[in-house]
């Protein structure tokens, strides 16, 4: 792994992402730290595309291919360490696999997302998925609308 004199990856973090990665059959590159670092400075709250991400990597003089970027988000994905998301029609996004389900609102006119916690939806999933004999690992809502501040804008919708 290339030196890195400051980072956002801590030890412990690294040592798990490399964990997970392995019991995927994945190692962690340089290329795959580099991208966790920038997961790992992301607020509560913040996506990433792959295309975001890709400028990031760029904008850090970190240069990756579109197929490097995609194959290890995915990877990262496979390894649970990340999550990906449907905020729109038109791309994916991805976020930290942070501790419990959220789910998203999001706003069709100005692409706002707004986090929200709900042990109900929690627990319907739970029962669904028990229902059908699934094992829950993840779930996700998405709501999509006209967030309060568009309304007030065009008041049409």
């Amino acid at each position: 792994m290339s030196a890195v004199t400051v980072s956002s990856l801590t030890a412990v973090r690294a040592a798990a992402l490399r964990k997970a990665l392995e019991q995927v059959g994945y190692r962690l590159t340089p290329q795959r730290y580099w991208i966790a670092e920038i997961f790992e400075e992301l607020a509560q709250g913040e996506h990433l595309s792959a295309l975001d991400l890709q400028h990031c990597l760029r904008d850090r003089q970190q240069p990756l291919s579109k197929s490097t970027v995609y194959r290890s988000l995915d990877n990262f994905c496979q390894a649970g360490w990340l999550r990906c998301i449907t905020l729109d029609r038109k791309q994916r996004c991805y976020e930290l696999n942070r501790e419990g389900i959220h789910h998203h609102l999001t706003c069709l006119h100005c692409q706002a997302v707004t986090e929200f916690f709900d042990d109900r939806i929690v627990q319907l999933s739970q029962g669904i998925s028990a229902r059908h004999g699934f094992q829950l690992l993840n779930g996700q809502l998405l709501i999509a609308g006209i967030c309060p501040a568009c309304r007030n804008l065009a008041p049409t919708y």
